[in-house]
């Protein structure tokens, strides 16, 4: 096989394996979610590939195909005064679901919960799957954030019931 036809058999296998991985954790999502009570105006997504791919699940998981909605300030190029200035556009909502990429959320979320840094190295390293519920009084973030969870994706099967891979 050449390594052109190799690696185009590896990215659809990657492809693949991301759509079931997005499948599971959607429910596992949706779990939490319902369990806390919480359902969202509008889920706001990068317009990369794999995270639109796991926006999409998310979306017709809960039934919000329509509140779906690719924001530059989510991409990988994207800053975090980039992402809070995008998001200003949504004050009148209350409730928001972003998907994303690290190192971004970390760093924004860093910068949410201690604004007084200035963008200062305060950074989560959020893996894969994970979520989590930040409260703020709103944008632009004058005052500290409430940090009032945050879950891994073996963390959220557990929630689901699925206890999954160790």
């Amino acid at each position: 096989m050449l390594p052109r036809e190799i690696m185009r058999r590896v990215r659809e296998i990657q492809v693949r394996t991301g759509r079931h991985v997005a499948d599971v954790l959607a429910g596992e999502y949706v779990s939490v979610f319902r369990g806390a009570g919480i359902e969202f105006d509008a889920i706001l997504t990068s317009p990369i590939l794999r995270a639109r791919q796991t926006a999409d699940i998310l979306a017709a998981t809960l039934g919000m195909e329509r509140r779906l909605e690719e924001i530059s300030g989510l991409s990988t190029e994207s800053s975090v005064e980039h992402l809070l200035f995008g998001l200003t556009r949504y004050q009148d909502r209350e409730h928001l679901l972003l998907v994303g990429h690290q190192p971004l959320l970390g760093e924004t979320l860093g910068y949410i919960i201690d604004p007084s840094r200035g963008g200062g190295k305060l950074e989560f390293d959020l893996r894969k799957g994970s979520l989590c519920r930040l409260e703020i009084d709103g944008l632009p973030v004058t005052k500290p954030g409430v940090l009032h969870w945050l879950m891994t994706a073996k963390q959220l099967r557990l929630l689901a019931g699925r206890p999954g891979k160790n």
